[in-house]
């Protein structure tokens, strides 16, 4: 008897929040590299651990490697910057250092180099009606991006 496989879709629907944070950091890396950043890598992940952050963008600005935390808003009140607390820079900073380690060791980053921790802020604008024309308005609007080097 012949087994057939089961028909799987080429995609995997995402819940909306995610979809906006994938969106994000694609605008996000996207504004680095016109500042002058050349990304080496995007959602980087240091070791297994649950403890270890995953480290949105990794790139060089010079001699200085950047780690870089992105935070996603669509209206709202207040910086997205505000949503990275103490303990998020913390795991921030336990997951670079073990990605300093770990690459180091492996001859890709050469002595001399110094190591930041940026945030990139990016602000979807809010639309005022679920009508269909207004989201699509404000889904055609362009999002306000900011840089904040050496932010924690």
């Amino acid at each position: 008897m012949v087994r057939r496989r089961a028909i799987r879709w080429p995609f995997r629907r995402r819940a909306a929040h995610l979809r906006l944070g994938v969106r994000g950091e694609r605008i996000a890396a996207r504004a680095l590299r016109r500042s002058g950043y050349r990304v080496v890598s995007r959602n980087y992940r240091p070791g297994r651990r649950r403890s270890d952050a995953e480290l949105d963008i990794v790139a060089w600005e010079g001699r200085t490697l950047a780690v870089v935390e992105v935070k996603t808003r669509r209206g709202g009140f207040g910086d997205p910057a505000e949503r990275v607390d103490r303990e998020k820079r913390r795991r921030i900073r336990r997951s670079a250092a073990r990605m300093w380690r770990r690459e180091s060791s492996r001859k890709r980053i050469p002595p001399g180099s110094r190591l930041r921790l940026d945030v990139v802020e990016v602000w979807f604008p809010a639309t005022r009606s679920r009508r269909f024309l207004a989201r699509l308005r404000g889904a055609l609007r362009r999002p306000t991006v900011r840089i904040h080097r050496g932010a924690f």
